[in-house]
């Protein structure tokens, strides 16, 4: 077990001490799922997980930022049982969470671009929008990096509009949209404030613009958001440089 994690639960166990409650390691136990309890909205939104369940007793594992409420109402609603309530770490949980609701697999296809029709473009625009709705913000550059430096192109556009969020690759001097994300996931994308993630190409990002993409140089330019959607300013990135237009 990782020195973090040992530490974790030591916090997390004086912490349920001086609640006066019990404490579960989740790390060292068996983990048991029990979906007829609670729904995985329920979990997850009151930070509550079943950790053993029978026909008279429900053991409960909860965090310290679990809400009093939360507790209170679980009891009501479990009139016939009887309920034991045990801290857990948040790492615990997210254990229990990842058990509960897995991840799903993404399917990552390759984005093509065709020159000289319209052909097929629509069904490939859609696809790559639903893909993109599925991943993580820095998932989604990363694909949208690798994507653009296999298709040669020299830019990437993240271009706010009254709707949507429209991406084009520039290649070879044309620019071709290649996808539309929401609002909500450009939101979390840009202005890349806080993002410090490597792509898949080993390209960072930090700051408020894309920066030093210099193994690739790609120049990506990102709206800035703005709620008039008009002639947002645009963040550049260039080959080993920076420079906001």
């Amino acid at each position: 077990m990782q020195d973090g994690r040992v530490q974790e639960e030591q916090v997390t166990a004086r912490r349920a001490s001086v609640l006066g409650l019990g404490y579960v390691d989740t790390s060292k136990i068996q983990k048991q799922l029990f979906r007829n309890v609670l729904s995985v909205q329920e979990l997850r939104q009151q930070k509550i997980v079943p950790l053993s369940a029978d026909e008279h007793n429900i053991h409960f594992g909860i965090t310290t930022t679990t809400s009093q409420q939360t507790i209170t109402k679980t009891r009501g609603r479990f009139t016939d049982q009887r309920l034991n309530f045990s801290i857990i770490s948040e790492t615990g949980f997210k254990e229990y969470m990842l058990l509960y609701d897995p991840p799903k697999k993404v399917e990552y296809e390759d984005i093509s671009i065709n020159k000289d029709t319209s052909a097929g473009k629509d069904d490939i625009v859609e696809h790559v929008s639903q893909t993109l709705e599925q991943v993580r913000p820095d998932d989604m550059l990363a694909y949208l990096v690798q994507q653009a430096y296999e298709l040669k192109a020299s830019d990437i556009h993240l271009e706010c509009q009254k709707d949507n969020v429209r991406v084009r690759f520039r290649v070879d001097g044309v620019l071709h949209p290649v996808a539309y994300i929401s609002h909500e996931k450009y939101r979390h994308l840009a202005p890349f404030g806080k993002i410090q993630r490597r792509t898949m190409t080993g390209a960072r990002v930090d700051g408020n613009c894309v920066r030093h993409l210099r193994c690739i140089g790609i120049s990506i330019q990102v709206a800035r958001h703005s709620d008039s959607y008009s002639d947002p300013a645009t963040c550049r990135a260039g080959h080993g440089s920076i420079s906001c237009c």
